[in-house]
């Protein structure tokens, strides 16, 4: 059954690269320019982290998995060397799908950090500051805007604000009120574009698990399952005293499986991790806007952030296997409860 599952979960994300996914990934490609377009129009910063983390898993995977599946057949496979060698292959194409998924999760999340770094930094700072903070203007570009300085605990806001032509026109930029007017619809502009970009990060969420919702359904069956038989297969002959049957195996040769279960298992919180991540970037986007509305009185700027609320409340960033989990650090500790319980009725069997 192990070896059948490892075999089918390896074909599968092969298929559907093949056939569903080639314009899906363009389409998502395409879908993650837009986004990065108006969220980081300049630098690079966000994609040379991004590339450093994928390496890291990269170099994790050539140190610890290969070594280890290699020692493996190097003991147990010298009988069927061909299918040892079948099995690992389509386990490796099923982690290399994993590692797709990941990537993408990974940049995802770190568009949502930008996101919340954009509140933090830009909205919540001037909506307190002009609440508790002291405020100066100087009027600068012979009347077509005015520099406003805002200063808070968050940090310091120097940033000229053009005023329309029929403000320049009708010579009313002397105004506190227009001032203050002008300073409230950029704040409400600044949301409207928050929400936007939102929206569209939502949007890629969707449509990465509906591309991969099936295929990390099947890799975390499989892992399980793998991880249950190899861990059942090395207690049992560490614990239980040996057989005239069991004789041949030494402890030698149970570490491998030891090993490889240990690899199932990092499999798993590698899947999960960044989609706990991203979840909590959702979370705490959350409590920005929170925060954003005890810091302003103003009707429409209070109005904007209820929508945004309601925006966040009713379109969750979560990924899913399928629809039948949420794929988080919580599905962890019902993984563990599942994987103990059946060990151990396998090792009274």
């Amino acid at each position: 059954m192990k070896f059948t599952l490892v075999q089918f979960s390896g074909v599968v994300p092969v298929f559907l690269a093949l056939t569903a996914n080639r314009r899906n990934m363009v389409r998502l490609v395409m879908k993650l320019s837009a986004v990065d377009m108006n969220l980081n129009p300049f630098g690079d910063n966000i994609y040379k982290k991004h590339k450093a983390k994928i390496f890291i898993c990269l170099i994790s995977v050539t140190v610890f998995i290969i070594p280890t599946h290699g020692l493996l057949i190097y003991l147990w496979g010298r009988d069927d060397i061909l299918k040892d060698v079948t099995f690992n292959l389509a386990y490796f194409t099923g982690l290399i799908n994993d590692m797709e998924f990941v990537s993408i999760v990974m940049l995802l999340q770190e568009m949502l950090s930008l996101l919340n770094r954009r509140i933090e930094s830009v909205l919540i700072n001037e909506l307190r500051s002009r609440r508790t903070a002291p405020q100066t203007t100087a009027h600068v570009g012979g009347g077509k805007g005015y520099r406003c300085l805002t200063t808070s605990h968050f940090g310091s806001i120097s940033e000229f604000l053009e005023l329309p032509p029929d403000l320049q026109a009708l010579n009313t930029f002397n105004s506190v009120s227009t001032e203050a007017m002008y300073c409230q619809s950029k704040v409400t502009e600044r949301i409207v574009n928050c929400r936007k970009i939102y929206s569209k990060l939502y949007s890629i969420c969707c449509f990465v698990n509906c591309m991969y919702g099936f295929t990390l359904l099947l890799s975390i069956v499989t892992h399980i399952v793998c991880f249950v038989s190899d861990f059942n297969f090395a207690v049992l002959y560490m614990i239980t005293p040996y057989t005239r049957e069991k004789e041949f195996v030494s402890r030698q040769e149970v570490i491998p499986f030891l090993a490889r279960s240990l690899t199932r298992a990092l499999s798993i919180i590698t899947v999960t991790l960044p989609c706990q991540k991203a979840s909590e970037e959702w979370q705490r986007c959350i409590d920005n806007i929170q925060e954003l509305l005890l810091c302003t009185d103003q009707k429409d700027v209070i109005r904007q952030l209820n929508l945004f609320s309601n925006q966040l409340e009713n379109n969750r960033i979560k990924f899913t296997a399928c629809g039948f989990f949420v794929v988080d650090l919580s599905l962890l500790t019902t993984l563990t409860g599942i994987i103990v319980t059946y060990i151990v009725l396998l090792a009274q069997i």
